[in-house]
């Protein structure tokens, strides 16, 4: 977590992408690494195609929160992505996978947040890798980061809930890769004031 800060303190911006045809896992790992970047006063943008994703209801919600999120397209990251921008992509490793292979290929500070196992595929050049296969998904994994962050982020209830619709998602409600800390990351999502229904 300090490493992944120290290198969000020393961007212009932080652009976060998952996989193609996004998920909740996908998003609400992306809205974790967003609180982050704006308890360091940096711009952040989470690059998804909202017409291939598979996150609608809740993309629908956070798009309500417009002084929180900047939601843009991949043709538009490409646009505006610049060398001293950090790139972080989450809930995938592959290349071939992610949602903006233009964006990937102008990166040149790549952090990768993964819980899947590694393929052929896998994207080599980052700076910084934080893979845990044991860990039931990308939002356990971010939201640990959020906890353990030096700038200490205060996630509100819409973000913790976008949080934990991603574990609840890949853990098909807890009945599946479910861990001691996948608990404990719930249970401190849940202290930030959300609603489990």
């Amino acid at each position: 977590s300090a490493a992944l800060c120290e290198y969000i303190e020393n961007c212009s911006a932080v652009f976060v992408m998952g996989h193609s045809h996004s998920d909740y896992d996908v998003l609400g790992s992306a809205v974790g690494i967003s609180a982050i970047a704006r308890a360091a006063s940096k711009p952040c943008y989470i690059i998804i195609n909202r017409d291939t994703s598979l996150a609608k209801p809740l993309l629908d919600l956070l798009e309500q929160k417009r002084n929180y999120f900047n939601f843009i397209s991949p043709e538009k990251a490409t646009e505006i992505f610049t060398d001293d921008s950090v790139l972080v992509i989450t809930d995938t490793m592959r290349s071939q996978l992610v949602e903006s292979k233009e964006v990937l290929n102008k990166s040149k500070c790549t952090i990768l947040i993964d819980h899947h196992r590694k393929t052929v595929d896998y994207i080599d050049q980052v700076a910084l890798e934080f893979h845990e296969p044991y860990a039931s998904s990308a939002c356990e994994m971010v939201t640990e980061l959020v906890q353990y962050s030096p700038f200490s982020p205060v996630l509100t209830p819409f973000e913790a809930e976008a949080l934990l619709s991603g574990i609840i998602l890949d853990t098909k409600n807890y009945t599946m890769r479910v861990g001691v800390r996948t608990f404990e990351a719930a249970a401190y999502l849940r202290d930030c004031k959300l609603d489990t229904v």
